[in-house]
C-alpha cells in the first residue's frame, strides 16, 4: 500500500495515500458487516447515550481482582527482588554467576525502577480511589430528582 503511495521516495503523493487508506477502510467495513450502532445517530446522541449507560464496567473498589492485580504489580515492582535461575544444567554455574555480577551493575538503575514502580503503582491506587469518588458522585446526582432552577429574589 505504502509503496504505491510513493512513501519509498521522498515525495508522498496525499491524495493518492488517502484513497488507499479509504479504499482498504471501506473494504474493512464490508468484511465486518452491519454495526450495531447505526449510521444514522449523530455524535451528540450517541455521547448521550452513553452518559444515560453509566459506566460500563462496575467501580472497582473493592474488587477482588483489581486488589489481586495491585497486589501481584506490588510483588513485581522490584526488578531486584527476581529470582535468578537458569535451566542449562551444563553452564547454570557461570550462567548465574554473569547474572548476579549484571544485577551488581545495574544496582543503581534497578533501584531507580523500583522506585518508579512504586510511585507509579501508588499514583494507581490514588487514581483507583479518585473514580470512586467520582463514580459515586455521578451516581448520586443520577438518583436526586432534577431542580429547576433556584428561584431569584
Amino acid at each position: 500500500m505504502l509503496d504505491r503511495a510513493g512513501v519509498g521516495d521522498d515525495t508522498i503523493d496525499i491524495e493518492t495515500l488517502l484513497e488507499e487508506i479509504r479504499h482498504e477502510a471501506e473494504t474493512l467495513r464490508q468484511r465486518a458487516g452491519a454495526s450495531r450502532v447505526g449510521s444514522n445517530l449523530d455524535p451528540a446522541e450517541l455521547l448521550r447515550k452513553l452518559a444515560d449507560a453509566g459506566p460500563a464496567r462496575p467501580a472497582h473498589s473493592g474488587s477482588l481482582d483489581h486488589d489481586q492485580a495491585i497486589a501481584r504489580m506490588r510483588d513485581n515492582a522490584d526488578p531486584q527482588s527476581t529470582a535468578l535461575g537458569s535451566h542449562r544444567k551444563v553452564f547454570a554455574s557461570p550462567i548465574l554467576l554473569a547474572k548476579r555480577i549484571l544485577r551488581r551493575l545495574l544496582s543503581p538503575f534497578l533501584e531507580q525502577q523500583a522506585r518508579f514502580n512504586g510511585a507509579n503503582l501508588d499514583a494507581l491506587v490514588d487514581l483507583g480511589r479518585r473514580l470512586d469518588v467520582l463514580e459515586q458522585s455521578l451516581a448520586h446526582q443520577r438518583t436526586r430528582p432534577a431542580d429547576g432552577p433556584e428561584p431569584r429574589d
